[in-house]
């Protein structure tokens, strides 16, 4: 819309509303509303009304810790998303946002918010990354060392899936994982350091041997007998790679997230 659209409609404040601000309160829609009836260009206007009213919530306390991470070329950043209430967080979880415009975000969310970095992690040119994020609270982060680099865009979707499938086991087991290290904590009892060392298993290790989640067909749960053949991640990653014509391994596993009260 340009500017003089706005004086030549004259959008009433619904349906200014309706058309440039169904996601923020009313009371900040009014003042944006305000703005553009003196030439200002809506989406300007909203941007301008949203900083006069996060200025409001900035002092608030930040209680809730959420998490998101953010893929580029060869990076992923890993970002802390702090609201004041935990219905904020599930609020996140509902349509597109724009994490690093924090006025816009108080002024959609109503409450004070943060969006700080974390960590950054790289990864190398014949790596895919995959990445999981489970409800804003925890995220798998996984690299797939590739034999060669795929030049087709099929074949480099392809890879990314997989990733991103190893990703999702890596949230659904850690869990698990962690539990079973306890177990084998507690039954060592005054074992030595040695024979400590002998019982642990890594996570990647644990992750391998598991059987494949998440893939039709596959590892049916309703196998009450046990009947059917189990794939495990293992070797749905060799079965993949004969597809693709390429061998893939698990390169790096990074886990976020509070997994211990969970």
């Amino acid at each position: 819309m340009e500017k003089n659209d706005f004086n030549e409609i004259g959008l009433s404040l619904k349906e200014y509303r309706d058309k440039y601000g169904a996601n923020f309160p009313l009371c900040v829609v009014k003042t944006a509303y305000g703005y553009s009836k003196k030439g200002v260009l809506p989406q300007q206007a909203l941007a301008n009304a949203a900083a006069v009213y996060a200025e409001l919530f900035k002092q608030r306390e930040l209680s809730q810790c959420g998490l998101m991470a953010e893929k580029r070329q060869n990076t992923v950043t890993i970002w802390n998303l702090q609201t004041e209430t935990s219905d904020a967080q599930q609020r996140l979880l509902q349509g597109e946002w724009d994490f690093h415009n924090h006025a816009m975000c108080i002024a959609r969310l109503g409450e004070n918010y943060a969006c700080t970095r974390r960590t950054t992690l790289e990864f190398s040119s014949n790596q895919v990354v995959g990445i999981c994020e489970h409800k804003h609270r925890f995220i798998a982060v996984v690299a797939l060392e590739q034999s060669s680099i795929p030049t087709d865009v099929v074949s480099v979707q392809e890879s990314e899936k997989l990733a991103n499938l190893v990703a999702e086991n890596a949230v659904s087991l850690y869990k698990g994982y962690l539990m079973s290290v306890e177990r084998r904590r507690q039954l060592s009892g005054n074992a030595t350091q040695q024979n400590e060392k002998l019982n642990h298993i890594s996570f990647e290790n644990y992750l391998l041997q598991h059987k494949i989640l998440f893939v039709e067909g596959l590892n049916p749960e309703n196998d009450f007998l046990g009947k059917a053949p189990k794939v495990s991640v293992e070797q749905f990653l060799v079965q993949q790679g004969d597809r693709l014509k390429q061998t893939f391994r698990i390169a790096d596993i990074k886990i976020f997230g509070d997994f211990e009260h969970f």
